[in-house]
This record gives structure tokens, C-alpha cells and sequence, in this order.
């Protein structure tokens, strides 16, 4: 039984959030109709962060369900730290989606256009992600 629910948590933790992200530039590269392959098709710092979102919520969930009532003392820090990464990872989010509006459409600049979008809004839906992933009970 331990070893099923080890997989499970790896299967929520890991492998859904990065399967869903990798659907997301594929997701891309579809709408766009045109070509092969493009270096915007792999700006996907809003896609992780709302799968850090959606880590973040599934863990608070499955908290709540385990606990039928109080937490267990050693559930309390998972269950705030779930919380706050579920709270910054919605204004991160927010972030991101400023950063696009700015520089998606921006062709005169292209190596801000990376930075920006390449570099940091990856960056920041990579560390939203990474901390989602951490805050599940027996990955982290």
C-alpha cells in the first residue's frame, strides 16, 4: 500500500504538472498554424505557474480530506506553506501575464523579449512549480 501512494504522489506531484506543461507549448505551437517550432512556443513560465497553482491547491485538498477535521501537528507546516505558495503563485501569475501583455508582441527587441520572457517568466513559474512539488507530503 506505502508503495502505491509513494507512486501516486509522484505521479500528482511530478508527472502531471509536466505533462501538462509540455501540452502547453505543443498547445502553442498548434494554434499558431504556421511552421515548425518556435522559441515562443517554449515561453511557458504562466503555463507552470498555474500548474504550481493547481499543485499547490491539490495538496491543500488532500490535506483537508486526510484530516477529517484538525490537522496532524506534523501536517500544519504542509498545509501553510501549500497556502502561501498557492497565494504568491496567483500573484506571480498575474505578474507573468504582465510581463507577456508588454513583451509578447514586442519584435524590436528581441533579446529583452528573451530575457523576459525566456528567463524570468519561466524562471518564475519554474521556482512556483519547484516549490508546489516540494510542499507534497513525502516528496519534499
Amino acid at each position: 500500500m506505502s508503495h502505491l501512494l509513494s507512486m501516486y504522489r509522484y505521479i500528482v506531484g511530478i508527472g502531471v504538472p509536466v505533462a501538462f506543461t509540455g501540452l502547453g507549448a505543443l498547445g502553442k505551437k498548434l494554434i499558431r498554424k504556421s511552421g515548425g517550432w518556435q522559441i515562443s512556443d517554449f515561453y511557458l513560465g504562466i503555463e507552470l505557474t498555474l500548474a504550481g497553482i493547481a499543485n499547490g491547491l491539490v495538496g491543500s485538498f488532500d490535506l483537508l480530506k486526510l484530516s477529517s477535521g484538525a490537522l496532524p501537528p506534523n501536517m500544519v507546516p504542509y498545509a501553510v506553506a501549500s497556502a502561501v505558495v498557492t497565494f504568491c503563485g496567483f500573484f506571480s501569475f498575474l505578474f507573468l501575464l504582465s510581463i507577456h501583455q508588454d513583451w509578447e508582441s514586442n519584435d524590436t527587441d528581441q533579446r529583452g523579449k528573451m530575457i523576459r520572457l525566456g528567463i524570468v517568466s519561466n524562471g518564475v513559474g519554474l521556482v512556483i512549480l519547484f516549490a508546489s512539488i516540494m510542499l507534497v507530503p513525502g516528496l519534499g
